[in-house]
């Protein structure tokens, strides 16, 4: 008899912090003080925990057919974010009396090839996750199909490791760059996977007060290397080298602590894809309304600053299901004609 495996929701409650987090991230709260720097700081492990997730789950279900099926399904997610940001932007301008043509002739006007890499100029930042995803899932299959894993965690943990410091001082454009950081995190996330049943075995026993320890002891460290890049180096320093022991920690946790229970938290976590995609757009949103009633000064109060987060949440959320819902209505109008069709020539 084959044995199957319960799911895993401990990997859906992990994805649920770590959307709220980058959320939080992009709100910045409390953002010109030190206890804004604290929350940046803090968050900052969790795209590197959804990096590790989603290589741990490519070698999960790694097949020849479902590498073609994710690299599409990335592909696809690209070019429809991106369109539906761009009609975001013409709604926009319309709303400020712009015309559409000349928001068109603008945005292709500026547009650059590098942009789409690092999220920068005409396109939305965040979406640059997509970008590295289309780019790095062939490099994982053909790094798995040659058995190289261990290989290219050495190289793309080297490439990480310099990577911050050649981002930290000027040399890169931003940190959102899928070789220098995100391959690495991908890789790494592999390489948990194929040595999941050994740390099983070894720490089964051993997650106890020492290894919470050593999760808040990276924090710290963490913190710690964010206050010595911001006073030494060039640019904000929003990459650690302490990310690297703390995320292997934490995702650690996640896999021995199987937690078999669903709750609200999963099953948000489980739409953290969608939310990321869309939560941008949310914020933009509510900052046109805000300015258009002449409240924009309300998102500077400590009111916003704590109940932010949170709102941006529910709004990326309930977009998020809304465009769900008329997928599946054009997807079941669609598959109605063609039956249809086939009933009539029949």
């Amino acid at each position: 008899m084959i044995e199957i495996k319960s799911r895993n929701y401990s990997l859906d409650f992990m994805k649920f912090f770590c959307i709220t987090a980058i959320v939080c991230i992009h709100l910045a709260p409390f953002a010109a003080s030190k206890l804004g720097i604290i929350i940046n700081t803090l968050c900052r492990v969790a795209l590197p925990l959804i990096f590790i997730c989603s290589g741990y789950l490519f070698l999960s279900k790694f097949s020849k057919e479902h590498s073609k099926k994710y690299f599409y399904k990335m592909l696809k997610l690209f070019i429809i974010s991106n369109i539906l940001y761009l009609v975001l932007l013409i709604v926009i301008n319309i709303l400020f009396h712009n015309g559409i043509r000349s928001t068109i002739y603008y945005y292709f006007s500026n547009l650059k090839l590098t942009d789409f890499y690092y999220g920068d100029g005409m396109i939305e930042f965040h979406l640059w996750y997509l970008t590295a995803m289309v780019l790095i899932v062939p490099i994982l299959y053909f790094t798995v199909k040659y058995n190289l894993i261990n290989k290219m965690l050495i190289l793309s943990g080297i490439l990480n490791i310099s990577g911050i410091f050649i981002y930290n001082c000027g040399h890169l454009k931003n940190n959102r760059d899928a070789i220098f950081f995100a391959l690495f995190y991908c890789t790494l996330g592999m390489y948990l996977k194929t040595k999941e049943e050994l740390i099983r075995e070894k720490l089964k026993n051993k997650i106890n007060w020492i290894y919470i320890l050593f999760i808040f002891l990276f924090t710290l460290t963490s913190l710690i290397e964010r206050f010595i890049y911001d006073s030494v180096f060039i640019k904000t320093g929003d990459i650690y080298i302490s990310t690297i022991p703390l995320s292997i920690l934490i995702f650690i946790l996640c896999i021995i602590k199987v937690k078999e229970n669903d709750n609200i938290f999963c099953k948000i976590g489980r739409k953290s894809f969608g939310i990321y995609v869309i939560h941008i757009g949310a914020i933009n949103i509510v900052n046109i309304f805000l300015y258009k009633v002449g409240m924009l000064p309300f998102i500077s109060t400590t009111i916003w600053q704590i109940i932010g987060t949170p709102i941006i949440m529910i709004l990326s959320l309930i977009s998020y299901n809304i465009l769900i819902f008329i997928n599946g209505k054009i997807i079941d109008l669609m598959q109605n004609k063609v039956t249809n069709k086939r009933y009539i020539v029949d």
